[in-house]
């Protein structure tokens, strides 16, 4: 034996995020919108013996349910042993009886299979997928991934990401350079610089100046001051040229390739009305299957002559039907909890539309609420609201970090609106600048900053005021 060669225990402590199935189940529906958690819901029920449909509700699936046949007898006894004479029995009682579903089947072709194109969270969540190998790394991708919009922008800071996830800023931000590595190249910027930046980094245009100009100076490119660019740069005007002419080649909204409505239309699932002065908010019935136990196979669990493989079978499903129906339930009681604390702090906004819109923050919520600022996100993502003034997402009432001050600012609607209205009413011979809609901004009691301006006016489409002089028309 070695003298040098000594062994000894030791014990550690670490702290740790373990989730369990149940949770990671909830996460997954907390994060769906309306029609993928039908779609969700609907995949279960083919696949899991012990869920059906709540024989209370009516047919999600189509117009009408098939009427029971008045010769089908009385129902097939239950005196299956094995796995196997259960799988076959699974096999004869799908379609779940669903008249629609079973012409969908019909009606579905390899064309439609090879022609459907995934969704910009799916696309993202494929390719990040064997790069993250903890649980907190795939709760911090998923939970990044969920705050990017469908224009490709990542719509909330490390900081908050952090405080959400109870995570080290540092590693949030690991993650985010993980997404930004993923394509569309430019996704997951947190703002047009960064993501034209990350596009000529792709490039190879990864110049100290190229990134001088896209992070500073994309204002006066708009307005064509390229002499102006190059004078405070110290720099040659053919080479600022040059960079320009890269520039006007990459797509300030990556995300937009994945977005499949052909006109641009969204489904509300959650409706706001005013009765006199009461708030009445309301969920949409948009189809998600009511789901219930199937009792026929709870009587079969509890038969002595049912083998233990079979039971053990039927617990495992009965386990994950308990989770879904749970996680269902949870999701549209906590989006009606969530909507009605957001509405009731928008009073403003019910009587007097986008300009009396109040700024929220997720913990604010939160707190009214009684769940995690990581829940709200998660609910207002990709879920909309119909109110008086319009269909708007849950979303839209938090407003970006550029906007958040005192109580009763700006909201980041309210402010692109009131830029819009100042862009309309100008004079199209002597358009303002975006100093100048700074300064009216201001008057008007909305305290942004010239950036933030340049920013909501790409977003809305709007050329910069040189532009607009040139057209002699405002914008289209």
């Amino acid at each position: 034996m070695n003298e040098g060669m000594y062994h000894s225990i030791s014990l550690e402590q670490k702290n740790g995020l373990r989730l369990s199935a149940e949770m990671k189940l909830g996460i997954q529906i907390f994060g769906m919108s309306a029609v993928e958690l039908s779609q969700f819901v609907q995949n279960a029920l083919r696949e899991n013996p012990l869920l059906c449909l709540d024989e209370h509700e009516a047919d999600p699936f189509g117009e009408e349910a098939l009427p029971a046949s008045e010769d089908s007898g009385p129902p097939e006894a239950l005196d299956y042993t094995s796995v196997t004479a259960l799988a076959d029995r699974l096999e004869r009682r799908r379609p779940v009886g669903s008249h629609s579903e079973h012409k969908q089947r019909q009606d579905y072709s390899f064309e439609q299979f090879f022609t459907e194109r995934p969704s910009l969270k799916s696309h993202l969540e494929d390719q990040v997928r064997f790069d993250v190998r903890t649980p907190g790394e795939r709760l911090a991708a998923s939970y990044l991934i969920g705050n990017i919009d469908s224009n490709g922008y990542l719509r909330i800071t490390v900081g908050e990401a952090a405080r959400c996830l109870n995570q080290a800023p540092e590693e949030v931000e690991r993650m985010v350079g993980l997404l930004q590595l993923c394509q569309p190249t430019g996704v997951a910027a947190r703002d047009l610089g960064e993501c034209l930046w990350l596009q000529l980094q792709a490039r190879g245009e990864d110049s100290a100046l190229a990134q001088k100009v896209v992070e500073d100076h994309l204002g006066d490119i708009a307005s064509g001051s390229l002499c102006k660019v190059a004078d405070r740069l110290g720099a040659p005007i053919g080479e600022i040229q040059r960079i320009v002419g890269q520039i006007r080649a990459l797509n300030p909204r990556p995300g937009l390739s994945f977005c499949h409505e052909a006109d641009g239309s969204v489904i509300p699932e959650v409706s706001v009305r005013l009765r006199g002065k009461e708030i009445l908010v309301e969920l949409f019935d948009l189809g998600i299957p009511q789901l219930a136990l199937e009792q026929s196979y709870l009587d079969l669990m509890g038969d002595s002559n049912t083998n233990k493989e079979t039971q053990a079978y039927l617990r495992e499903n009965l386990k994950a039907a308990k989770a879904l129906m749970t996680g269902v339930e949870r999701r549209q009681a906590t989006l009606h909890s969530i909507a009605c604390c957001i509405m009731r702090s928008q009073a403003g906004f019910l009587a007097e539309g986008l300009r009396g819109m109040r700024p929220l923050t997720m913990s604010e919520i939160a707190g009214q609420a009684g769940v995690s600022e990581s829940t709200v996100s998660r609910i207002v993502n990709g879920n909309y609201i119909q109110t008086p003034h319009g269909v708007f997402e849950l979303r839209s009432f938090f407003p970006s970090p550029a906007l958040r001050g005192a109580p009763g600012g700006p909201s980041s609607l309210g402010a692109k609106q009131a830029i819009k209205a100042l862009v309309d009413s100008e004079d199209k011979s002597r358009p303002f600048s975006d100093s100048q809609i700074v300064e009216l901004l201001a008057g008007q009691g909305v305290e942004v900053s010239r950036r933030t301006v340049n920013k909501y006016r790409n977003v809305l489409g709007i050329p910069g005021s040189a532009s607009r002089q040139r057209d002699g028309q405002g914008y289209v």
